[in-house]
């Protein structure tokens, strides 16, 4: 049986939701300060980020994510039906600022404008008059769309994973040259205090029945995680969903990718929901790849229905909507943690989606298209590209020709150094070559300076 092989190019294009223009977006943000001068500056820009990558989500621009995780709407991420786990902050925030919700869901000026009505009504309810991020938490917790329990450390670390997104936008100087907004110089132990930054920016910790302790036993805030029991590195983390099942005795043959439709800490925090009846075995951080493990490999997550059963599947935060939450970080760590699972359960990496279009014009990586699952040779692909699914992610985005080459990186590589000869593929002179091959030849002539080739047969 021959394999092809190709070289996908992809060309990024940018998604402009609502039709607005970054420009667009800053004029309401700068409008937004001026009309409320209590808000600091960039605080609205962070937040935005940190949800949305600061576009305007509705639901005739995003595709509702594949866990059944509530919808966001706006630049804010704000919730209309938080099914009984998110709160409901679209409400709040059309409360507070006295826009209907409709109107804010539909308009970005007008979104932006409410949420810094909002905020702005806030600040004076809890009397805040300082543009310290910790001295804000109070208000940041009021308008977020995160449940929260003092009690319960899987919560507090979703909400505190929020805030040090916030802190690494605002201290970041590019944003801060960009949307014309201070030089904060934002210390997360200031806020967090220096145990509990630990765990944000390197979660190697645990979670006992006495409480939570650092790796020398010093006690911690209620916020953090305890380490992957499948996937031992120091990026990784365990937060348990109660959403899982036994996989029957089927044995493990595919990866899925899938894309959120969210941000990280929602994710994590809606796979804790009970009557959110969905789950992935892992979730992967855009800005650095941080992993968090929630169901055992063993087990079965509830991620593409009826191939649960044989899949192992990743959520990846971000929309598929943008390209600009796939990052090199996120699909570096991602490969590796595919490269550690097909390792251990026989998969062979080569055989992964990586062609997104067709001679015909087909495009793979838009809409559905049955391409892999138990029964096909394709073992990791998209969620997209499996039967019985009704969801596209990863989408156009994800850049399945960089992942396929993180994924297997390290091809067997000959070196050809003849000045002249024959040159044949594994096949050789009449046989056919093997399956799954995925050879490079360097053709490389001592002192030459180009290279002529004569083919008399090729045959893929």
């Amino acid at each position: 049986m021959k394999k092809i092989v190709f070289l996908s190019i992809f060309m990024f294009l940018s998604l402009l939701s609502f039709n607005q223009t970054e420009q667009n977006y800053s004029a309401f943000f700068n409008e937004a300060y001026l009309t409320y001068p209590d808000v600091p500056k960039g605080y609205l820009e962070a937040i935005a980020w940190a949800n949305t990558h600061i576009d305007h989500k509705t639901t005739e621009n995003t595709k509702p994510s594949d866990t059944g995780m509530p919808f966001g709407w706006t630049v804010f991420y704000l919730v209309e039906d938080g099914k009984g786990w998110f709160k409901n902050n679209l409400k709040f925030v059309a409360t507070l600022s006295e826009i209907p919700a409709e109107t804010i869901k539909w308009n970005p000026r007008i979104a932006i404008l409410a949420y810094a009505k909002a905020y702005h009504s806030l600040i004076l309810q809890n009397n805040i008059y300082s543009v310290s991020l910790k001295d804000h938490i109070p208000i940041l917790q009021q308008l977020t769309y995160l449940p929260q329990d003092a009690n319960n450390a899987t919560l507090d670390y979703a909400f505190y994973s929020y805030i040090y997104e916030l802190v690494q936008f605002l201290n970041n100087e590019d944003h801060q040259q960009k949307f014309h907004f201070p030089a904060y110089q934002i210390d997360l132990k200031e806020i967090v205090g220096a145990q509990n930054a630990k765990v944000l920016t390197s979660p190697k910790i645990q979670i006992t029945e006495h409480g939570i302790i650092s790796e020398d036993k010093t006690p911690y805030e209620p916020m953090s995680k305890a380490a992957c029991p499948d996937y031992n590195v120091s990026w990784c983390s365990w937060i348990a969903s109660p959403n899982f099942s036994s996989r029957s005795g089927t044995a493990i043959t595919n990866v899925i990718m899938h894309t959120v439709q969210g941000s990280y800490s929602g994710c994590i925090s809606w796979f804790q929901n009970t009557s959110a009846q969905a789950s992935a075995h892992y979730v992967v951080r855009s800005s650095d790849g941080q992993l968090t493990q929630m169901v055992l490999e063993s087990d079965k997550a509830w991620h593409v229905g009826s191939e649960n059963p044989y899949t192992v599947g990743y959520e990846h935060e971000g929309y598929v909507e943008q390209n600009t939450w796939y990052t090199m970080p996120m699909y570096q760590r991602s490969a590796d943690l595919t490269r550690d699972i097909c390792q251990a359960y026989g998969i062979n990496t080569h055989r992964m989606f990586y062609r997104d279009t067709l001679d015909d014009g087909t495009a793979l990586d838009y809409g559905l298209h049955v391409l892999a699952g138990s029964s096909y040779c394709t073992k990791i692909s998209g969620h997209q590209h499996l039967p019985n699914q009704t969801h596209t992610d990863p989408g156009p985005y994800w850049t399945w020709d960089t992942y396929y080459k993180l994924v297997n990186n390290n091809p067997t590589i000959t070196t050809l150094t003849a000045a002249s000869g024959t040159f044949y593929d594994s096949g050789g002179a009449s046989g056919n070559y093997g399956d799954d091959e995925r050879k490079v030849w360097v053709i490389q002539p001592t002192g030459a300076s180009q290279v002529t080739l004569t083919f008399t047969s090729f045959n893929v």
